[in-house]
Parts: C-alpha cells; structure tokens; sequence
C-alpha cells in the first residue's frame, strides 16, 4: 500500500504542482465560488420565499434543449400574474421525458418585482443550486487544505 505522505511530498517537490497549478485553481476556485454564490442567493431568496410568490400554471408544451450527446425536454408553462398579464416561460431545468402531461397544473414560483422571472417550483429548481456551490467550495477549501498540509508536512 502507497503511503499517502510519500505521494503528497513527491507532488509538492514538482515545481508545477507548487506554482502554476495553484496560480490557475486559485482563481478558477474564486470565479465558481463567486458565481455559486449569486446562484446560492437567488435560489436562497425562491426557497424563504423572500422576494417570490407561489401560484399554478399550467404546462402548454415542451421545449428542446441539446447538448453534445443528448437532448432535453423543458416544460413551457403558463400562468398569471396579479395584474392578469398571461405569463409564459420554460422551466430551467429539464429531463430525457416529458415529466408533466399538456395542460398538468404545476406550481410556479415567480418575483414579485418581474413576473417574467419564473420557473417551476421543484427540488431541481430549488435546492440544486444551493447543493452545488456548497460542493464547489468544499471541493476547493479541501484541495487548498491538502495542498497546505502536504507543503507543511514535508518540514
């Protein structure tokens, strides 16, 4: 079995490793941490319902979204605000399926401020962008750490 204090102190001798990697995962970490947050604040303000309004809409269609190797299917959606305007828009998250059959009511989570800005009310919509920065971060703290402790425990 390798000693993991053997691999991390051969990492940290490669000028590589201890410079340039570092120099481009620093800033890389900071970019998605920023960007995770403004994720994590908006998808904070949907669940405390800060800011939101919950209501029904009904599902009108689907839209296609295609990446690479495979396509997905977005609820389209429709409901009103409270001044009576029809709302329409398609769900920020999507799957391989129609998950919801045309003309299912769906609850819809929308800003009170701009009525455009809606999506549907699910735990994709809600708690993913809460779960992947937290990740994101853990992820970079934790490298940052061993990195950190392998410099320190080579001494």
């Amino acid at each position: 079995m390798l000693n993991s204090h053997f691999i991390l102190a051969g990492v940290s001798q490669n000028p590589y490793v201890k410079y340039i990697v570092p120099s481009i995962l620093i800033p890389l970490g900071g970019a998605s941490a920023f960007g995770g947050f403004l994720l994590f604040r908006s998808s904070y303000r949907k669940v405390t319902g800060k800011g939101w309004e919950m209501t029904t809409g009904t599902v009108i269609g689907y839209v296609e979204h295609s990446t690479r190797n495979r396509v997905y299917l977005r609820p389209q959606v429709q409901f009103r605000d409270p001044t009576g305007n029809l709302i329409t828009f398609a769900s920020s998250t999507g799957s391989g399926g129609r998950r919801y059959r045309i003309g299912a009511s769906v609850t819809v989570l929308y800003s009170q401020k701009n009525p455009e800005d809606a999506d549907l009310k699910s735990f994709a919509t809600l708690w993913f962008p809460l779960i992947v920065p937290i990740f994101l971060v853990v992820v970079f703290w934790g490298g940052c750490l061993l990195g950190f402790w392998a410099e320190w425990h080579k001494r």
